[in-house]
């Protein structure tokens, strides 16, 4: 989902705490929708990638993170 520069990414089914996305446009930051807490990422514009990094598996059936960009 998107809103201006601020797309929301649904994590359904995770198996891993790195979360790779395809992704051309820069990431400011990047933060859990319901707690607001910072989430670490990574982001690779050679190709063209962003790799969330998880403190653990998320237990929720439906786990957002809000990715601002640029």
């Amino acid at each position: 989902t998107r809103n201006g520069n601020k797309l929301y990414v649904h994590i359904m089914t995770p198996e891993s705490t790195d979360i790779t996305l395809p992704m051309s446009a820069k990431v400011k930051k990047a933060v859990t929708f319901d707690g607001r807490k910072p989430v670490k990422f990574t982001q690779n514009r050679k190709e063209n990638t962003v790799i969330l990094h998880l403190e653990e598996i998320p237990k929720d059936i439906d786990y957002i993170v809000e990715l601002e960009t640029k």
